[in-house]
């Protein structure tokens, strides 16, 4: 039994009034003929034999035209109700219904994909010469051999296989003639709020090639495997002549990112679909140089797509999340921080700058 089911069946038989009996039975009465009509009848068939045509009231019978009445009601008011909530919209998909749904996640995976094109130069201003070590072609492409040689091994778990599909799909456009450069990928690993994994694929040149901060642990680490290089890292902000260490790194927090943007910045974009989801856009803006939009999942309420646009005046770099898994069963040992044997140990302070409009001007 479904739940319009259940809802019928559940629905209150009335008791039968007298004022309620009378009614049904007066809709019910059966007049006699005129006579007009019945001396048709004279010439064929006897009519003394045919008694007046009479409608018993059985009290059975009149519940259940009751009961068909309310059926007949409740049915049109379901209907009623889906039509206006489905089409018409009447409680769309608020921020701060977001906000709530990102809160209750225990854990999350997602990939990170950042390209950067050139901007050009305006007026008679001279476009700056500045190098990125963007990745190369000939990177990607061996990269996209080693993703779809995996693939065809058929030697992963079904989680392994999604994540290597999401990889190459992202990177395998970047080949193409004119497409903007690479300059990081990266997959984040977060468990509640204090523990956190980054795995870097590119740029292959960075010495921290996967990062683990473990608030429960009070340590933040980064590890070469190839190299057996282990670093202890110590990361300090400066503002306003104070030094305080930081950890972990901000840009990474991806449920704070979301918690702290107030409801009234987020201004609500059309519906569209992106892998065969409806999704919900939400703009927000950070000033003049950076904007993110968040596109969320009709009915989950979470994040599918997240794009990231900031400017620095010389370059325009898009940062794309995607590849989003939720509430996944993550193993407590990926964020282990403890030196492993045989590793050589290392420790880096690093400082960082808050970011302010003064600081890129400067």
């Amino acid at each position: 039994m479904n739940d319009l089911e259940r809802q019928i069946a559940n629905l209150p038989i009335p008791q039968v009034s007298p004022e309620l009996d009378t009614r049904i039975s007066m809709l019910f009465r059966t007049h006699e003929r005129p006579d007009t009509e019945q001396d048709c009848f004279h010439d064929s068939v006897d009519t003394s034999s045919i008694e007046p045509l009479r409608i018993r009231r059985n009290p059975r019978m009149t519940q259940m035209l009751i009961r068909f009445s309310f059926v007949t009601s409740a049915i049109v008011l379901i209907a009623l109700t889906v039509f206006l909530t489905s089409d018409i919209g009447i409680q769309p998909v608020a921020f701060g219904q977001v906000k709530d749904s990102v809160g209750q996640v225990e854990t999350v995976s997602y990939m990170c994909v950042a390209t950067s094109s050139k901007l050009e130069a305006k007026g008679d201003e001279p476009s700056e010469e500045l190098e990125l070590p963007f990745v190369t072609r000939a990177d990607i492409q061996e990269r996209v051999n080693f993703l779809q040689t995996k693939l065809k091994a058929n030697e992963n778990s079904e989680w392994q296989r999604a994540e290597l599909n999401a990889e190459l799909r992202a990177i395998q456009p970047l080949l193409a003639e004119g497409a903007p450069n690479l300059s990081l990928l990266c997959w984040q690993r977060i468990s509640g709020r204090d523990r956190m994994r980054t795995e870097t694929v590119f740029p292959k040149e960075v010495a921290v090639k996967l990062s683990i901060f473990n608030g429960r642990e009070g340590r933040h680490i980064g590890r070469d495997d190839e190299q057996k290089q282990f670093y202890i890292l110590n990361t300090f902000e400066v503002a306003n002549g104070t030094e305080s260490q930081k950890l972990p790194d901000g840009t990474a927090n991806f449920f704070d990112d979301i918690l702290s943007i107030p409801e009234k910045d987020a201004e609500r974009l059309p519906e569209k679909v992106i892998d065969g989801k409806t999704v919900i856009g939400f703009a927000i803006k950070f000033g003049e140089t950076l904007s993110k939009t968040y596109w969320v999942d009709k009915d989950s309420r979470l994040p599918v797509r997240i794009e990231e646009l900031a400017s620095d005046g010389v370059f325009l770099t898009q940062t794309v999340s995607t590849a989003f898994s939720y509430d996944a069963q993550l193993d407590a040992a990926i964020f282990d921080v403890k030196t492993p044997e045989g590793f050589e140990e290392h420790e880096l302070q690093t400082t960082a700058a808050p970011y302010s409009k003064e600081a890129l001007e400067e």
